[in-house]
């Protein structure tokens, strides 16, 4: 809501800042409700995610244009849009299901400014700007795969299959990155080529391993105590 808002001054073109406005009128109406279906269910709002803070914060405090847009309109959107529609479709209940589709509506719509805003805003960019850009967007990008690591156990009560999830995100999100140009498709042949995703799922969402919040050293054998 309120990077959204702050984006409005930092873009030259009127289209975009009144794509802009609506976005803030919307996630604030999406902040409102989601609050309010907690409430009814005598729920407590949890605590952000520390990596996923990190993210925000990190999208808050920039001033350039190219790097607040790439983080807030291409990761953060994307990544909630692909977020709802798949808890959505892992829940029964039909006032969340609802809720989860109008607010998905709206992500994709958002999405869709750094679709079609950003390129113009990047074929701009110099080389220190692009270097700036992608060190922010790899950084937040390694953010989001740890709390997507973190949250696995959560995901998975809701027989969510986060590996096949992230396969589809991150797919999506190379599409959309290689469609601003071609640096920036280049990069992803280079950092999101098909073997790497396997390779990232197969690591970090299908193999048992323990949440990074609960690293603990391994537990010794039994024919180990023997010895």
């Amino acid at each position: 809501l309120q990077i959204s808002a702050e984006l409005i001054p930092l873009v030259e073109d009127l289209d975009a800042q009144k794509v802009l406005a609506v976005q803030v009128v919307e996630e604030a109406k999406h902040v409102t409700a989601l609050q309010r279906y907690l409430e009814l269910l005598g729920g407590e709002i949890p605590p952000v995610n520390f990596f996923c803070k990190q993210v925000l914060e990190g999208v808050r405090a920039t001033k350039s244009p190219a790097v607040k847009l790439l983080g807030m309109q291409l990761l953060v959107e994307n990544l909630a849009h692909h977020l709802f529609l798949e808890i959505r479709s892992h829940v029964e209940e039909p006032v969340l299901r609802d809720l989860l589709r109008y607010i998905d509506q709206d992500e994709a719509k958002h999405v869709g400014l750094a679709r079609n805003y950003l390129p113009r805003i990047l074929a701009r960019a110099g080389k220190l700007e692009t270097a700036k850009i992608l060190g922010y967007s790899t950084f937040w990008g390694l953010c989001l795969l740890s709390a997507g690591y973190q949250l696995k156990e959560a995901a998975e009560s809701l027989d969510i299959d986060v590996a096949k999830g992230f396969r589809r995100v991150t797919r999506e999100h190379r599409k959309l990155v290689s469609n601003l140009g071609w640096f920036w498709r280049l990069c992803t042949k280079v950092t999101l080529s098909d073997p790497f995703i396997e390779w990232l799922a197969d690591t970090l969402y299908t193999r048992r391993n323990e949440p990074i919040r609960e690293s603990r050293a391994p537990a010794t054998s039994a024919k180990g105590d023997r010895a």
